[in-house]
């Protein structure tokens, strides 16, 4: 009988400081609207705006544009802020996508906007993931350039099985 009702109070417990980090966790968030654009049926670009629950305005915050190859599969994913100051979108970052049939794998490389060059440096992370014959993923590796800036070294390696998962941390 003691040990049931300790139980039935440490439940309570439980589910009481739940709901109070869950409540100020959601007073603490903003609220986002999101504005999709498509054409032809696909994702062209899709623009988030901060919401001001005051007064019910809104403001740009991100803006992502889509690229994808003939056969409809994502090439690229660019994102950008925006300057409230010079009223324009300003870019951040893009990833580019590549899909290797042959080996099974979609790989993807993450690059920044470089103001001086008004260009995208070279990548400086790629992530790998190897895909199972059922297309699910069976690897992720995360490499990082160098500081030669030329080669790329593993940052991070997951494999995994049906009956493990194993972690890999360089």
């Amino acid at each position: 009988m003691k040990k049931s009702v300790l139980n039935i109070v440490v439940v309570a417990f439980v589910a009481l400081f739940s709901v109070s980090v869950s409540s100020v966790n959601a007073q603490s968030l903003p609220e986002f609207l999101y504005n999709t654009y498509e054409e032809n049926g696909v994702v062209t670009s899709k623009e988030i705006c901060k919401l001001n629950s005051f007064d019910n305005t809104h403001k740009r915050h991100i803006l992502y544009e889509y690229t994808y190859t003939d056969n409809g599969m994502l090439k690229s994913r660019k994102a950008s802020y925006w300057n409230e100051k010079r009223n324009a979108w300003e870019h951040s970052a893009i990833i580019l996508y590549s899909y290797n049939e042959l080996l099974n794998d979609v790989t993807l490389e993450y690059a920044e906007w470089n103001d001086s060059k008004n260009d995208f440096d070279s990548p400086i992370e790629r992530a790998v993931y190897q895909l199972s014959n059922e297309q699910l993923i069976s690897s992720y590796t995360l490499y990082e350039k160098d500081n030669s800036e030329i080669n790329w070294s593993i940052k991070e390696h997951f494999s995994l099985d049906t009956h493990f998962i194993a972690y890999n941390m360089q």
